[in-house]
């Protein structure tokens, strides 16, 4: 492949990309960028966060804003999950609501995934603010650790 092949193929990826963030702003789902650009909703996602990512470094007024919208989007998920978590879900079976003992059971399927929902949510916020970086070892820990091993076999 010529090196004028991988300029085209970069640029046509970058296109894509800007295209992806516009329709995303627009209130667009993964899926329908997905369907609109013939890519898959997965590939939509990477495109989105591609975008975001470049201008998250350049931080300019137009990255504040599409960062304080997916935050407010994330925040309408985050109140859905949370009431489907504080609902009370009763245990049925063939349609009919399970009792033991003149009890309602309870379906604790529902709230399990209401809670794994909000940790996906949790992960992304972390994810747009940043949070999530590691932070890189510097061996401090080490050297704690030794001096510490070190005070406690010392003579007082």
């Amino acid at each position: 492949m010529t090196t004028r092949g991988k300029r085209g193929s970069a640029e046509l990826r970058a296109e894509r990309e800007v295209a992806a963030l516009r329709l995303r702003q627009q209130g667009r789902t993964y899926s329908q960028i997905g369907d609109e650009l013939g890519c898959s909703p997965p590939t939509a996602l990477r495109c989105v966060q591609k975008s975001l990512g470049r201008l998250a470094k350049q931080n300019t007024a137009e990255t504040q804003g599409l960062l304080a919208l997916e935050l407010a989007r994330l925040d309408a998920l985050s109140v859905e999950a949370y009431k489907v978590l504080e609902a009370e879900h009763p245990l049925t079976s063939g349609g009919a609501v399970v009792e033991h003992g003149g009890q309602v059971l309870t379906d604790h399927g529902p709230v399990l995934r209401a809670i794994d929902r909000l940790l996906k949510i949790s992960e992304r916020r972390c994810a747009l603010l940043g949070l999530n970086v590691q932070k890189p070892d510097t061996g401090a820990d080490d050297i704690i650790g030794a001096l510490a091993a070190f005070a406690l076999r010392a003579p007082v």
